[in-house]
């Protein structure tokens, strides 16, 4: 049975700001991981960078990175088959996204704590990798996108996903087994989250690809006579 394919919406399946929104969130993402990282690292010994917290400073470029994602999840929902589960993934990531930016937003102007955050947030993530997993493997299975992308979402899902749970049931498990079950739990989970930067470039880079303007076709018109 072959698969529907929708009409790309006019603005946000456009592949170029398609294109521009995921460039965004991937470069904006990977500066949130490397403050994360230097916040675990470093936030101890007190630095900060113009007055502010490496972890503010991550909060800040999170809700960038997730407010750029909701238009990429939404154009890439566009591009695969027209089923039921993927629709249903593309809300769901899309609604996840916003709530993502809201809570980044509470949290950084101290509306909420982080106690008080933290709950909801780790739902959201939880929902858009759910997401990432269902959207690849429809995606592999219907050849939808090149497999080199496919392979990465549904790496990087598998990670931070199964790192949840292995954390979770770390806390569980007693004496050195739990702890080294948590720790490895808090190491594929840092995969996958580091790693979603990575994914949304890969779209920019092939699924979303650079369409030439007008001016590029007239100015590689002389260029092809030439070696023709």
């Amino acid at each position: 049975m072959k698969h529907r394919t929708r009409p790309a919406s006019p603005i946000l399946a456009d592949p170029v700001p398609a294109r521009a929104f995921a460039w965004v969130s991937g470069v904006v993402g990977f500066l949130a991981g490397g403050f994360l990282l230097g916040f675990f690292a470093l936030d101890s010994y007190g630095v900060r960078l113009a007055g502010f917290s490496l972890g503010h400073l991550n909060d800040i470029l999170g809700a960038v990175q997730f407010a750029t994602l909701a238009p990429v999840v939404w154009a890439l929902g566009r591009r695969l088959p027209a089923t039921r589960t993927v629709r249903v993934a593309t809300v769901l990531a899309l609604a996840a996204s916003v709530t993502f930016v809201v809570l980044s937003v509470l949290l950084i102007t101290e509306t909420l704590t982080f106690s008080q955050q933290i709950g909801p947030v780790v739902l959201t993530i939880i929902v858009i990798y759910g997401w990432l997993l269902v959207v690849n493997l429809v995606a592999h299975r219907t050849r939808s996108l090149p497999r080199a992308v496919t392979r990465t979402g549904v790496l990087l899902a598998v990670a931070l996903l199964t790192g949840l749970v292995l954390a979770g049931a770390g806390y569980v498990l007693p004496g050195v087994v739990g702890q080294g079950v948590t720790w490895l739990g808090y190491s594929l989970g840092v995969v996958g989250w580091l790693g979603l930067p990575l994914y949304v470039l890969l779209l920019a880079l092939r699924v979303f690809p650079h369409i030439p303007s007008p001016a590029d076709s007239t100015a590689a018109q002389p260029l092809q006579k030439v070696r023709s």
